[in-house]
C-alpha cells in the first residue's frame, strides 16, 4: 500500500511541476519521472528511518520527485 502511495504522490507532483518548472519534456514523461523518484525517495527514507513512520516516507516521496523532475530539467536545457 505504501509503494502506491509513494507512486501516486510522485505522479501528482509529476503533473503539477511539469507546467511550473517549465520543462522541455511531454506531461507524460514528466509523470513517470516523478513517480519514480516518489518511489524511490519514499522507499529510501523510509528504510532509513523506519521508526518514523509514514511520515517521513511521504517526505522522501515528495523531495524524490522534486530532486528528479529538477535533474531532468537541468539536463534538459
Amino acid at each position: 500500500m505504501m509503494l502506491l502511495i509513494y507512486i501516486l504522490i510522485g505522479v501528482v507532483l509529476g503533473a503539477f511541476f511539469s507546467y511550473a518548472l517549465d520543462m522541455k519534456t511531454d506531461t507524460g514523461p514528466a509523470i513517470a519521472i516523478a513517480g519514480l523518484g516518489g518511489l524511490v525517495g519514499g522507499l529510501l527514507l523510509h528504510i532509513i528511518l523506519p521508526f518514523c513512520g509514514m511520515l517521513f516516507g511521504i517526505v522522501g516521496a515528495v523531495l524524490g520527485a522534486l530532486l528528479l523532475l529538477w535533474l531532468v530539467s537541468l539536463i534538459a536545457r
